[in-house]
């Protein structure tokens, strides 16, 4: 699991698909005892290499999430 979740997230990024989805995709990570750090790492790596404004504000999103900086409903860590 340790790299596919990487390719999971990028791909979820990249299809748009629902902060709702994202966070439970982040609660899977969780249970897989993947690191709320790892997942922070990863994120601003792939952020640095965003292409454009709306990859990069999606990021920013999805930060929010990880960080808990969130409505109750999508909050993991």
């Amino acid at each position: 699991m340790e790299t596919n979740w990487k390719l999971n997230l990028k791909k979820k990024i990249n299809s748009q698909i629902s902060l709702l989805e994202i966070s439970g995709f982040f609660k899977e990570l969780k249970k897989s005892n993947i690191k709320q750090n790892e997942i922070r790492e990863f994120l601003y790596e792939i952020k640095a290499g965003a292409v454009d404004e709306i990859i990069e504000d999606r990021i920013l999103e999805i930060l929010d999430i990880l960080e808990g900086y969130c409505q109750p409903q999508y909050k993991v860590w």
